[in-house]
């Protein structure tokens, strides 16, 4: 309990989250919000009808969660432990950053960056025969009229697209395979944003 609090108060004290942090999940209903504090500080505000899942062990070498519905994420950086959201097809990692992200459909994920930036990729678990997000189903790179959009060519690899403040990506069939489309936005759509 000393170690907890001495590192909740910003102490330096190490606290072994694989024992600490017990799997959890949060849920709302339909018109209902909440908001969530993990345990290494990242900022939940879970959406209506809407369910996070934390692993047992969150923390310890990674910090992976899964969403049903929307949530908007405000995460402390450390990328010695990356953070994850799993959505459908999604895996948003964060690379330092405030993010929505709506998974509203077995296929559908949309994610609006507010702050900072965040890669959005294929999620480990796809189904066989899934393209990663940014490839087309020849394998072959998204064509240069995607990059104008949002993504840069660095970006276009099986390593997801790299999406910055004010920047929307939207995962949805195209089909046997998912496609990814990066639009470049003065800032977050409201309906992405306007439920927080």
């Amino acid at each position: 309990v000393l170690a907890r609090w001495w590192a909740d108060s910003g102490g330096d004290a190490p606290v072994d989250m694989a024992r600490t942090t017990a799997a959890r999940r949060y849920a709302t209903a339909v018109g209902q919000r909440d908001s969530v504090r993990l345990p290494d500080g990242t900022q939940v505000l879970l959406g209506p009808a809407s369910t996070l899942d934390v692993p047992a062990g969150y923390g310890a070498t990674a910090r992976t969660v899964a969403l049903e519905g929307v949530a908007f994420f405000h995460v402390p950086h450390d990328s010695t432990r990356p953070f994850v959201v799993q959505a459908g097809p999604a895996a948003v990692h964060d690379l330092g950053t405030a993010f929505t992200v709506r998974h509203d459909g077995p296929d559908h994920v949309a994610v609006t960056v507010t702050e900072g930036a965040v890669r959005l990729s294929a999620a480990p678990a796809a189904q066989p025969g899934a393209q990663p997000p940014t490839q087309r189903p020849s394998g072959r790179p998204a064509p240069a009229s995607r990059r104008q959009r949002g993504a840069t060519a660095a970006d276009e690899s099986t390593a997801g697209v790299v999406l910055r403040a004010g920047e929307r990506a939207v995962i949805a069939p195209a089909g046997p395979a998912r496609t990814l489309t990066a639009t470049r936005l003065p800032g977050p759509a409201p309906a992405d944003t306007a439920w927080t």
